[in-house]
């Protein structure tokens, strides 16, 4: 894959996964999605799939819910997100729970309970 090609991937992650943010936040009433944000998208090489990467509030149970929810409005975003972006192929929309940055929200809520205890 060619630098340009990297770049290009890069900048349709950046608009997919602003596009998919806004269809959540003005097209999709469903409130077993929660409150979720959406963190990153990473591209297939041949632009048919997109696995977006989202964080969301509440217990772990809601966060498998949001996951859920998310999973079963799919082909709606999806429609939405062609109708809102040019591109050959409209990728097939692939939701994931963000791991990374819910670990990192676990220690700094850590590290504020340590504080406010005054252990730190």
């Amino acid at each position: 894959m060619t630098e340009e090609d990297a770049l290009r991937i890069r900048k349709i992650e950046s608009l997919i996964q602003d596009e998919v943010s806004m269809i959540l936040e003005t097209k999709i009433s469903d409130e077993k999605i929660g409150m979720v944000t959406i963190t990153r998208v990473k591209m297939t090489k041949d632009l048919k799939f997109a696995n977006v990467y989202f964080t969301a509030l509440g217990s772990e149970e809601e966060r498998e819910s949001s996951l859920k929810a998310l999973t079963r409005a799919s082909s709606r975003i999806q429609r939405f997100l062609g109708d809102n972006i040019r591109l050959k192929y409209t990728p097939v929309l692939r939701f994931f729970r963000d791991k990374g940055a819910e670990s990192g929200f676990r220690v700094i809520n850590i590290l504020n309970d340590l504080r406010r205890k005054g252990r730190l």
